[in-house]
């Protein structure tokens, strides 16, 4: 019965062991993946300028919508912003400061207000308000 239940903690073991060890490689691996849709941060950096204050300002011109939605779901300044959530007119100011003047800005400060009156209409909880917002 001893040596029983030792060898099936040993069997268990090793299989432990290779599930967390090989899976877990294969799940961080990208090479896996296939195509992988993320946006080089190298190529990001050029889509930013200082302010006066010297913080990162996203400046994406004329550029497409879809490719300066890409731009901005792989900004650190989309983070910064949605930690401002649900604080509405924080977000407006962010966005309004931290965002060069484009097409892109207006359509980002739409939705914003969007967003802000369902949120605040009720016919929205802040889970949906702030999914719509990660969306963007």
């Amino acid at each position: 019965m001893f040596k029983g239940f030792i060898a099936l903690l040993l069997v268990g073991g090793a299989f432990a062991y290779f599930v967390f060890h090989f899976v877990g490689d294969i799940q961080n691996d990208d090479s896996y993946g296939g195509a992988s849709t993320s946006v080089d941060t190298k190529n990001l950096q050029q889509y930013y300028v200082k302010d006066a204050l010297g913080e990162p300002v996203l400046s994406v011109g004329t550029l497409p919508l879809d490719k300066a939605k890409t731009i901005w779901r792989n900004s650190p300044l989309r983070e910064e912003m949605l930690e401002l959530f649900p604080h509405f007119d924080q977000m407006k100011t962010f966005v309004d400061n931290r965002i060069n003047p484009s097409p892109f800005k207006d359509a980002l400060r739409k939705h914003i207000e969007t967003v802000e009156d369902l949120f605040l209409s009720g016919k929205i909880d802040s889970q949906e308000a702030r999914a719509r917002l990660e969306r963007f």
